[in-house]
């Protein structure tokens, strides 16, 4: 995942194709009417790699309190800049982590994971380097990370 070139413009070309493409209602991409992809969690889940659950995120709703997104931007060093850094995420995940680290530093390999992934892939924003966290109050019991 880490190998993957980060293509902004083409991501975000491809990236609204494919959201004009997709009904939610039937859980698809629909390219025509013969020719419909049914997705899932779970196949986000095998192609990537990213945690799926039982849990509803609530996006821009979700209540997640600002001590814990000051903890988490701390911990992966995203506080040295004013937005939440995909690149930082990065950073985190080429450390060596082994069974021997610590609970903290596993915890939070698995939380710059998912938003190392969310920002480079499944959702890339204009800004270079920015990511949403609009999803982070799923990250941040990193026992209900699966």
């Amino acid at each position: 995942m880490l190998k993957l070139p980060m293509l902004q413009k083409l991501n975000l070309k491809f990236s609204a194709w494919t959201m004009s493409k997709v009904c939610v209602e039937r859980r698809a991409i629909v390219l025509s009417e013969t020719k419909v992809l049914k997705f899932f969690a779970e196949d986000i889940h095998k192609v990537f790699g990213i945690p799926c659950g039982h849990r509803n995120v609530k996006g821009r709703d979700g209540s997640i309190k600002p001590e814990a997104v000051t903890f988490i931007k701390r911990t992966l060093g995203m506080d040295r800049t004013d937005v939440h850094s995909v690149r930082a995420a990065e950073e985190f995940l080429m450390r060596d982590i082994s069974e021997a680290s610590s609970k903290i530093e596993k915890d939070c390999f698995q939380i710059a994971f998912v938003i190392f992934v969310m920002g480079h892939v499944l959702a890339p924003r204009t800004k270079h380097d920015y990511g949403t966290i609009d999803y982070w109050v799923a990250l941040a019991n990193t026992e209900n990370i699966t």
